[in-house]
């Protein structure tokens, strides 16, 4: 407890009913461009284990090549869509910034690295031919996936995976022992096989000049979940 200073009010996030599943949206047909991005936003924050509603948000290119597993950025306000749009010159499409202040980065090991700063991504759609006419689509997504924190609070869960402390890593005199390498998986997208191949894959960067795994490399690609069961 602090025992001297002045007392400073913090904005606390507003937890979401944990119980609550969200489901994304699918495009509407002639939906206007901010209506696209703001879509593809709330489709983010659905318990979609492959993002697939987000996916049709995106052009058929972008949908191949975006990697939502590369990282997930939290933003304490946002992701706020900038209230101007401007026509680029590329393609004729309108371009976006997401913008927010950052609280952490979820790296694709799944570890979770607290980060203070601006966020902002320029975001860029096109018209694309439809099965029914003309369509805006994003060609430029954002880096992964991008959440408010009351979100990433309700979609993902904290687990503490375990690796052997190695030798010289060691106190002498002292057994060798476990050491805690924290990540975070979506709580309702098969947690208990994503921790596990999360373990096996090995542990996290910040972690691994200390730790010993004993799986061998290559492991989580050809595990089958059903040795879970």
């Amino acid at each position: 407890m602090p025992d001297s200073g002045d007392v400073t009010a913090v904005d606390a996030t507003q937890r979401t009913d944990a119980q609550v599943r969200v489901f994304g949206v699918p495009p509407r047909d002639g939906a206007r461009p901010e209506e696209i991005l703001d879509g593809f936003l709330e489709a983010l924050t659905s318990d979609d284990p492959e993002f697939s509603i987000a996916r049709e948000y995106l052009t058929e290119e972008a949908a191949d090549n975006w990697e939502p597993e590369r990282s997930t950025t939290v933003l304490r306000d946002g992701p706020n869509r900038g209230a101007e749009r401007a026509r680029s010159g590329r393609d004729g499409g309108f371009q976006y910034t997401l913008t927010g202040r950052m609280v952490a980065r979820v790296d694709q090991q799944r570890a979770y690295q607290p980060s203070d700063g601006a966020y902002s991504e320029p975001i860029h759609l096109v018209e694309v031919k439809g099965p029914d006419g003309m369509q805006w689509r994003i060609d430029a997504p954002p880096t992964g996936v991008v959440l408010g924190e009351s979100d990433f609070l309700r979609i993902y869960r904290p687990v503490n995976k375990y690796y052997w402390a190695t030798e010289a890593s060691q106190q002498p005199g002292r057994p060798v022992g476990l050491v805690a390498d924290p990540v975070y998986v979506r709580q309702r997208i098969d947690p208990v096989t994503e921790a596990v191949r999360s373990v096996l894959s090995g542990p996290s960067d910040w972690i691994a000049p200390v730790v010993d795994s004993v799986f061998p490399a290559g492991l989580p690609g050809c595990w089958d979940a059903s040795v879970a069961q």
